[in-house]
Order: C-alpha cells, then sequence, then structure tokens
C-alpha cells in the first residue's frame, strides 16, 4: 500500500514545479507507474536534478494525478470538477487506468450541455469509450444538444 506516501516528503527525491506550486514525490514509484516519468528522470540531466517544471498542467490535476499513482483512486468530487483534465493527464503520463475511470466519469456524467465538449475532448485523446457514448447520447438526444450553445 503507497498511500501513505502520497504527500509524505519523507525520503522524496523529485520535486515538480507546476506554475508556482511545489509538488514533492518518489522516482521510483513514478517511474513504477508511467513510462512518462520513467524516461523523464532517465533523460540526460534530469537524473541528477531534483527539480522539474512542468508548466502545461493544472496544479490541482497535478496533484490527482499523484494521488491516483499512489492510491488508485480519485475522490469522487474530484473527479467531477476536474474530469477532463485528468482524462488529458492519463493519456499524456500514459496512465491507463486513470483515463479508463476518467472516460467512465465522464459517460455517466453526459448530459446535452457537455455532450460536444466531451466529443471534442474524446477525439484529441483518443478516449474511444467515451467518444462512442458521447456520439450514441446525441443520437437519442440530438434535439436537447443542438439546442445549446456549444452546438
Amino acid at each position: 500500500d503507497l498511500s501513505g506516501l502520497f504527500g509524505n516528503e519523507k525520503h522524496s527525491d523529485v520535486v515538480f514545479g507546476i506554475r508556482g506550486h511545489q509538488f514533492k514525490a518518489h522516482k521510483n514509484i513514478l517511474s513504477a507507474r508511467s513510462s512518462v516519468f520513467s524516461e523523464m528522470f532517465q533523460h540526460e540531466g534530469l537524473e541528477a536534478s531534483h527539480q522539474i517544471n512542468i508548466q502545461d498542467i493544472d496544479p490541482e490535476v497535478f496533484q490527482e494525478v499523484l494521488r491516483f499513482i499512489y492510491t488508485g483512486h480519485v475522490p469522487s468530487t474530484k473527479m467531477d470538477a476536474l474530469g477532463l483534465g485528468l482524462l488529458a493527464a492519463g493519456e499524456k503520463y500514459l496512465l491507463k487506468s486513470l483515463k479508463n475511470a476518467c472516460e467512465k466519469h465522464l459517460v455517466n456524467s453526459l448530459s446535452a450541455e457537455n455532450c460536444v465538449e466531451f466529443l471534442v475532448v474524446a477525439k484529441s485523446h483518443s478516449a474511444d469509450y467515451l467518444k462512442k457514448n458521447a456520439l450514441d447520447f446525441l443520437r437519442r438526444f440530438s434535439r436537447e444538444v443542438k439546442a445549446t450553445d456549444a452546438w
């Protein structure tokens, strides 16, 4: 059980700088869960570095990515608020189980108001399950979806 290490600075050996926020983590755990992190840490110059700056992700999303890596779970309230960002992060960091969890959560929250946005995101992040379900929703509720500003 690695959940006790989430947010625990003891023995942490890397710091991520995300838009003014800092997150301490453990390279070996991140490397074991994500080949992207593994390659990042092996990249020339980064292996010795203890600070990695990433600007293309929201700090709150990154915190939940770390939570997922350590615990295998994202609280549903966080998934509600950050699901699209977490889906993108799951794709970026090759965290298939995070991506799958996000797709399932987003499918359960499909509505006329978010159907178009979910379709766009699904296409850009190769989220086939979300895409299929959003298209099915669009077929069943086309009148309602077409009446939204997003259409």
